[in-house]
């Protein structure tokens, strides 16, 4: 890491017009690695010109999205292997659009949620007496709450966002889910489908039963799925939902209609393969789950 003065000369010239002179000071502040990102936030905090704070905020912004690329293009590798982990990718899709944001905030919104079903497991009870105590603690207690089902809200699909309100589109609300499932050691995975997915507890390599996220946990036999004439589900790996996740907020972008914030996502899709999940057939760009 750089000291103190020569990152303060190097943001002296953040408003220099000359284009060699920004590509060099960008060259050395992306050389110096994630540290630079806390470094930059300190200074923003006790910089007093408004311009200088703009300035500072936009290259902040700009090196944690190159950073958080990077973290995700080597994420993806481990997609589909013991190693992948929905927290990892929870934490950099939220840092991705989101510079702030710092792994230790995460860290605690998770736990805090986490937690309340850690004290109440135990391994004396059957898969369903588990999944439907963890479900209850989910939404009942924790208070998930599924919202804008449209996706048009930001707010419900940012996911420290919704750790802190309990309230999130479907796609945010069935990620944390998994997540938290994850974080106390409950076999749960996407059972995937067109235009959506369900998760299901296996055990033994066997899919016991479902979980129906809009029924706030209720619990679903195979019986119920084939009464609800979904086909063609294949259950499949964890790793799918960051795509799903990424889907969501992209489509959220461009209903804004805000294109840099599109791109961006685009660009963090793409490290993930060509495969998509939310679709529905009247609408190909609208995610449904």
């Amino acid at each position: 890491m750089t000291s103190r003065s020569e990152l303060q000369d190097l943001v002296s010239l953040f408003d220099d017009p000359d284009e060699t002179v920004a590509a060099c000071v960008d060259r050395r502040l992306l050389e110096m690695g994630r540290e630079v990102l806390p470094a930059l936030e300190q200074l923003r905090q006790s910089e007093r010109n408004p311009k200088r704070l703009r300035l500072i905020a936009e290259r902040q912004r700009r090196y944690n999205e190159e950073f958080r690329l990077e973290d995700l293009k080597r994420l993806s590798r481990s997609c589909g292997t013991a190693g992948f982990s929905l927290f990892e990718a929870a934490f950099l899709i939220a840092s991705l659009c989101d510079y702030i944001l710092t792994r230790e905030a995460f860290t605690r919104a998770v736990e805090a949620c986490a937690s309340a079903y850690r004290n109440e497991a135990s391994d004396e009870r059957t898969a369903l007496e588990n999944a439907k105590i963890f479900c209850h603690l989910f939404f009942h207690r924790l208070g998930f709450t599924i919202r804008d089902e449209a996706m048009t809200d930001p707010a419900c699909g940012h996911l420290p966002t919704v750790l802190e309100q309990k309230k999130g589109n479907p796609i945010a609300v069935a990620y944390l889910f998994f997540l938290l499932a994850e974080e106390n050691g409950l076999p749960l995975y996407p059972l995937c489908f067109p235009g959506g997915f369900v998760p299901a507890w296996l055990e033994d390599g066997k899919e016991l039963f479902y979980i129906n996220l809009q029924a706030e946990g209720e619990i679903l036999m195979l019986r119920d799925l084939k009464a609800a004439d979904v086909n063609h589900a294949a259950l499949r790996s964890v790793s799918v939902l960051p795509v799903m996740l990424l889907e969501s907020l992209q489509y959220q972008a461009v209903a804004a209609h805000n294109a840099t914030r599109s791109s961006l996502l685009e660009r963090a899709l793409d490290l993930f393969g060509s495969e998509r999940f939310l679709t529905v057939d009247d609408d190909p760009e609208a995610p449904s789950l």
